[in-house]
Formats: structure tokens, C-alpha cells, sequence
């Protein structure tokens, strides 16, 4: 139970420090040479896009009203449907930049940049607590549905 409070208050700073970390993995992956090096990078890279996948989810679904997360649910699930759009663009910048490494650079960039304007400027982000979200259906009463 110690273990879940502590993850808890830290939610917030974890999905932001992942998605930093995953970004520094990528650009360390892009400038890798060897095979073995770089395989240590994707790996790292995978594990924390893991991380930052789950807390991102996480923290959606606790942040949302009951009567809206199914609709929040499949516009998240559009992910799937946007990857080759996704494919598209990171190709063409590929073409456009001579290579797959300036593009890779370029994109977890600004990952990387997003994380560190949020956890630089958005309190609400880095402080967000998984306490504040839970609020137990259980505990309540009838009279306190109906105010």
C-alpha cells in the first residue's frame, strides 16, 4: 500500500521524465554506429515509451467522468488508425533531410522539448497526484448522489 501512495505522487513527474528519457534514447539510438550499441539504445527506448504510454493512460482514464471514457478511450485508440500518416511524415522528412538520423533527431527533439516545457511550466502536470483522481464510488451515499 506504502508503494502505491509514493507512485502515486509521482505520476505525474514519472510521465514526464519517461517521455524525456525515451527521447534521449532515440537520439542516442540515431547517433549509435554499432549494432550492439544500438540495440541497447531501442531497448531503452522501448522501455520507456512503456512507461509513458501506461502513466499517459493512467492519468487519461482517472482524470475523465465516468459517462465520457468510452468516448476518450476510442479517440486515444485513433493512434493506430494515424500511424501511417505518421509513417508518412517521418519518411518525407527522412527524403527531405537526407536520412533517417536528422529526422529521428529532430522529432524526439521535440519530445524531448515538450517534456521539459511541461515540467518546467505546467505545475498541474508535474505535481498530478493519483489520489486527487480517486474519488471511491463505494464510499458514497444515496443522499450524497443527490447533491
Amino acid at each position: 500500500m506504502g508503494c502505491n501512495v509514493h507512485y502515486g505522487k509521482l505520476l505525474g513527474l514519472l510521465q514526464l521524465t519517461s517521455l524525456f528519457l525515451l527521447s534521449m534514447s532515440l537520439i542516442s539510438f540515431a547517433f549509435s554506429t554499432t549494432l550492439l550499441v544500438a540495440l541497447l539504445f531501442l531497448a531503452l527506448a522501448g522501455f520507456f515509451e512503456i512507461i509513458f504510454l501506461t502513466t499517459n493512460q493512467t492519468l487519461l482514464q482517472l482524470s475523465i467522468p465516468d459517462n465520457l471514457r468510452g468516448r476518450v478511450t476510442s479517440v486515444v485508440n485513433l493512434n493506430m488508425a494515424l500511424m501511417p500518416l505518421g509513417g508518412l511524415v517521418a519518411g518525407v522528412g527522412s527524403d527531405l533531410l537526407e536520412g533517417p538520423k536528422m529526422i529521428t533527431i529532430i522529432l524526439a527533439g521535440i519530445a524531448a522539448a515538450i517534456a521539459v516545457f511541461v515540467l518546467l511550466y505546467s505545475p498541474t502536470v508535474r505535481n498530478y497526484r493519483l489520489s486527487q483522481t480517486i474519488t471511491p464510488n463505494s464510499a458514497r451515499t444515496p443522499a450524497d448522489s443527490s447533491t
